[in-house]
């Protein structure tokens, strides 16, 4: 189906852009989902279910304030058209439900839309209908071409196996080095957060916050206080990414200011609507480097690449971005962490990870996995010699991290949220260990090391933990 035509207006181009998304979900067969905006799915004819719709809207600069109202309201009335005509020609009563619509806090082209369907029931009650977000970009006539992007707002998580995530009920304090804070390197990690109390008293002084103290932003969930960035997810995986990252600078000759973006709620979970937002304060406020242990397994999403070609503007001096290159989703047993290689966890066109998959696009952005041996890959973490552009081998515990976070016995993490911070962490000693960008990137290259047969990243590079 042709969907934009020179001669439509931008209602009648976003209506039939819309009616072919949801007509396509309304007949597919059901099946369960992975997706954070989807809490049910199930077809018309046996639906009992209440199913949740989020959409992300990306405008163009400088596009009013009312006029952005008036669009986010004409996407509404071709929803509400759409079933209309749905239901006239099926003789269903579906309807939809328009919860709350979020903004970015540090960004106004960026807009969070969501509603749900229900089927009314003379009780009072309601039944529901599944209707599927847009997956592509949408262009028009009108008003409507002020609009860069609509979107499924895909949910976005750091991939950490759970079943062997255990809370740190006691705790040593992590240590921090009593060395200078260079404020011009600014460390921006976008995670769950960061629980002090895991970290001696000294660690808040390394947060970063603006010179305009209430233009600092720490949260970017939606409805969320936008100055809390306390890590209250069980396995602290926001405040085990910090201690790694500070951890590989321990040879810096200063520390940097550490940006703490809170994008993953208590479940570790987010959204391509909090990552990008929290992603955009960070290229607003100038960050040196930003980690992403986090990611999803679908299909590129245009509003997180947008985003990710804005760090990359500056192309003499572009944003680095170091983000994990995913794991497997089956459980995970320690005592196959060193194993041989599983099958299943080769990075191909069908199982791509992002935004780990945009290394193909971006030179700026460095996709990082573990490795057991300079050849081998991780039992359960994603690989690819196209897609995956660093691998760390850690000599000292084979695919896994370990942070003294407990008191008797040291907690272990695994997975690549955590090589992913190691990378990121060495990438910025060698920043901070050099005035000029040029010498900073000779000490970086001589940390790579190369494995020849390139089994596992693209070029075969690795870097090696060792204490």
């Amino acid at each position: 189906m042709k969907l934009f035509h020179p001669f439509c207006n931008a209602g009648i181009i976003f209506f039939l852009f819309a009616s072919s998304l949801i007509m396509s979900q309304l007949f597919t067969s059901c099946k369960p989902t992975n997706s954070p905006n989807v809490t049910g799915y199930l077809t018309p004819d046996t639906s009992t279910y209440v199913e949740k719709i989020s959409w992300n809207v990306l405008f163009k600069e400088n596009v009013s304030q009312p006029k952005k109202e008036k669009i986010i309201n004409q996407i509404k009335d071709s929803v509400r058209l759409f079933y209309t005509r749905y239901n006239h020609a099926y003789g269903t009563r579906f309807m939809p439900v328009f919860d709350s619509t979020y903004w970015c806090p540090c960004d106004s082209t960026l807009y969070n839309l969501n509603f749900h369907s229900i089927i009314p029931s003379p009780n009072g009650a309601g039944q529901s209908v599944s209707s599927p977000p847009p997956g592509k970009g949408l262009g028009g006539q009108g008003d409507l071409v002020d609009v860069l992007y609509v979107s499924d707002n895909v949910v976005i998580s750091e991939p950490f196996n759970k079943e062997n995530a255990t809370s740190p009920l006691q705790h040593n304090a992590i240590k921090i080095d009593d060395k200078p804070i260079d404020g011009n390197k600014i460390l921006s990690i976008i995670d769950s957060g960061l629980d002090t109390s895991l970290f001696t008293s000294s660690v808040k002084k390394l947060i970063w916050r603006d010179q305009i103290s209430t233009k600092t932003l720490f949260n970017f969930l939606p409805g969320q206080p936008v100055k809390d960035f306390n890590d209250a997810g069980a396995v602290k995986h926001g405040s085990a990414v910090t201690a790694i990252a500070l951890d590989a600078m321990r040879q810096a000759i200063s520390y940097p200011q550490v940006m703490i973006l809170k994008a993953l709620d208590n479940k570790d979970q987010g959204s391509i609507f909090s990552v990008s937002c929290a992603l955009s304060y960070a290229i607003q406020k100038k960050a040196t480097v930003v980690n992403l242990s986090l990611g999803y397994l679908g299909k590129a999403d245009s509003i997180m690449r947008h985003y990710i070609a804005l760090s990359n503007k500056n192309a003499l001096n572009p944003l680095q971005l170091f983000v994990a290159a995913g794991n497997t989703p089956y459980p995970h047993k320690d005592s196959l962490l060193c194993s041989s290689a599983f099958a299943n966890n080769l990075l191909i066109n069908n199982q791509l990870f992002y935004p780990a998959c945009f290394s193909k696009s971006f030179n700026n952005l460095t996709s990082v996995t573990q490795i057991r041996l300079p050849d081998s890959y991780c039992y359960y973490q994603y690989y690819s010699n196209d897609y995956i552009t660093l691998g760390v081998l850690n000599n000292e515990t084979c695919c896994s991290f370990k942070v003294n976070f407990r008191a008797s016995v040291p907690q272990f993490y695994e997975g690549s949220s955590f090589a992913t911070p190691f990378a990121s962490g060495l990438k910025m000693m060698t920043i901070l260990n050099q005035s000029l960008p040029g010498l900073a990137n000779i000490d970086w290259n001589n940390l790579l090391q190369t494995e020849i047969t390139k089994r596992v990243t693209r070029d075969g590079k690795y870097i090696v933990h060792q204490r």
